[in-house]
């Protein structure tokens, strides 16, 4: 007779601890959840209907990841960001990718060319209609991989994106205004014309000036308005 076996119920634990930690981890990245925002256990077990087990789980892959500290006894909030590191990932992308798209310019072909303007177009159709910040943050990013994509440096484009966590939480501060958002786009511009042009040089210059923006944007309102999301 054939028996009947029960779900194991680590795998489902398992399951349910990878569905609350993407959840959660996208939540804090576009900054749904606020840097320093408590995350309570039991409100995240009542949210997914689920025992505390996937979720303590899924609260150390998240800290694992360094983007939620545990205080014994206190509970778990969302990390600060640190403007130190924010800095310095930028410049280690500036480094990187100045490079890549010099490289990229001299290689480029016309369908990379047109590749390039529909992201352009796409990013113009956001901030024509309604306005959607995640949605801005994705066709930004996507804009930037395609000469990664090109010059076979996926992988290095995949490394960037991982160690960029406090940049992408920071970004989304940034992309809030519609303004700022209009002014990226700008900036795209002048990039598109300058691949198109094939001037390397002012490209790989004009991509470090382009990721500081945000800094430059943000400016003053990183000690005063969102003074509380960041690390003293």
């Amino acid at each position: 007779m054939e028996q009947n076996h029960l779900p194991d119920q680590s795998a489902k634990n398992t399951d349910a601890a990878t569905l609350i930690y993407t959840a959660l981890r996208k939540e804090i990245l576009n900054m749904t959840i606020k840097p320093g925002e408590q995350i309570i256990e039991s409100a995240v077990c009542s949210r997914f209907k689920t025992s505390r087990t996937p979720v303590r789980e899924a609260f150390q892959r998240l800290q694992s990841a360094g983007l939620i500290t545990t205080v014994p006894y206190k509970g778990s909030c969302a990390t600060l960001l640190d403007y130190n590191a924010i800095q310095q990932v930028i410049f280690m992308r500036g480094a990187v990718e100045s490079v890549v798209i010099s490289d990229f310019i001299h290689d480029v072909s016309p369908y990379q060319i047109e590749e390039l303007r529909y992201r352009l177009n796409l990013q113009r159709i956001l901030l024509e209609n309604e306005f959607d910040t995640v949605k801005f943050y994705n066709a930004d990013s996507t804009f930037h991989s395609v000469w990664f994509k090109h010059q076979k440096k996926e992988l290095v484009w995949k490394i960037i994106q991982k160690s960029q966590q406090q940049y992408s939480r920071f970004k989304m501060l940034d992309l809030k205004s519609r303004d700022a958002c209009r002014n990226i786009f700008d900036e795209h511009t002048h990039l598109f014309e300058l691949i198109e042009n094939r001037d390397a040089a002012a490209a790989a210059a004009f991509i470090k000036e382009h990721l500081n923006g945000g800094i430059i944007r943000v400016g003053e309102r990183i000690t005063k308005d969102y003074a509380d999301y960041f690390v003293p």
